[in-house]
């Protein structure tokens, strides 16, 4: 495989599902090249219109968590990319005062056409199809409580840790 760095392309889609889970949406449309595609299964169209949605859908989302595995480069062509990437997903999403919350567990699959930008790579197309959807039940999960802590769905722990690192040199 010559001139793809499948690496960088990772760094990619690890920086979308951050920029997912912690609803940071200047992060997930920085993924994406002007007048991406996205073919999400709800939603289908450019990634100016995307985001834009994605962020009004998880104003209901309490928890949300991707893990991407399975990179994988199905082509390339100079300059571009083609690959698959496994995702998985569970989320937390709100239902209103008067009833409990919905939690899923789904595999998915992104199929992402990859640009290389001056800047490093970039979603030009992706499809996103799904292998299973499942509704998880609230038996005897565990929930994190006081004695552990919680992830906010903000970059506010990552702020913090950065002063952190450039405040000791490193």
């Amino acid at each position: 495989m010559s001139g793809v760095d499948l690496r960088a392309i990772e760094q990619v889609l690890y920086r979308y599902c951050a920029g997912v889970d912690r609803k940071d949406w200047d992060l997930v449309r920085s993924c994406y090249e002007p007048g991406a595609h996205d073919d999400h299964g709800n939603f289908s169209g450019p990634v100016e219109e995307f985001v834009p949605w994605l962020a009004d859908r998880h104003e209901r989302v309490l928890q949300s968590f991707h893990a991407i595995t399975g990179v994988r480069l199905v082509d390339e062509a100079p300059g571009a990319a083609l690959t698959e990437s496994l995702c998985l997903v569970r989320q937390v999403l709100d239902r209103g005062a008067d009833r409990e919350p919905f939690r899923i567990f789904l595999g998915c699959r992104y199929l992402d056409l990859f640009r290389e930008h001056e800047d490093g790579w970039r979603v030009a197309h992706r499809e996103v199809t799904y292998d299973w959807v499942e509704e998880v039940a609230r038996g005897r999960e565990m929930l994190v409580g006081t004695e552990l802590p919680p992830t906010e769905r903000d970059s506010s722990r990552l702020v913090a840790a950065r002063r952190r690192l450039h405040a000791t040199g490193g």
